[in-house]
């Protein structure tokens, strides 16, 4: 049981809010955005060198990947690039596709 004898001060630099962490630490996903953002690299891009950050990289091969057909990757690009869109317009893109890939098949 708790009495005034047992109550100890917190130590300097604690935040109750912030459990054991010290002040001034950051979360993994700091770390993560950092590195997408910050660091060049080199990578092929369909037989091409090019230079430029992890997350150009990624974005561009998720723009080949939809212009390929790729519903997933097309639905990724629609909802970060324009926000969440409505059913009607979700819908045409997927019949876009579905008509380029029997096209593309022929």
């Amino acid at each position: 049981m708790a009495n005034e004898q047992n109550l100890k001060p917190f130590r300097n630099g604690y935040d109750v809010r912030r459990g054991s962490k010290p002040k001034g630490s950051r979360h993994v996903s700091s770390y993560i955005k950092e590195f997408l953002e910050g660091v060049e690299i080199k990578y092929t891009l369909m037989g091409t060198e090019v230079e430029g950050t992890p997350i150009e990289a990624i974005i561009k091969g998720t723009i080949i990947k939809a212009i390929q057909g790729d519903l997933k990757a097309s639905e990724m690009l629609f909802k970060y690039g324009y926000g969440p869109s409505d059913h009607t317009l979700l819908e045409e893109q997927k019949k876009l596709i579905i008509i380029h890939r029997r096209y593309k098949s022929n």
